[in-house]
């Protein structure tokens, strides 16, 4: 990091267990931070998301092919 940076600064390392398979890190008031838990949240919550709009959508299908007219007409020729 010392190395991609300029400037004097210190450089502190430390193990966190809550931040599984991740890295943070802060400067100067900011912080950036990625971990695997955030990301697999992340696409959890993304499949929750597309999973209920899919469920909403085939419900509302369902719905709409249930409120149609059925006619049955014999057709003679």
């Amino acid at each position: 990091i010392k190395e991609g940076l300029e400037g004097e600064f210190d450089v502190k390392f430390r193990i966190e267990p809550d931040l599984i398979c991740g890295i943070e890190l802060q400067a100067a008031g900011y912080k950036v931070a990625w971990s695997a838990e955030e990301m697999l949240e992340s696409v959890e919550e993304d499949l929750s998301r597309l999973l209920a709009a899919s469920l909403d959508f085939e419900t509302s299908r369902s719905a709409h092919a249930d409120a149609s007219p059925q006619t049955d007409t014999e057709v003679t020729t």
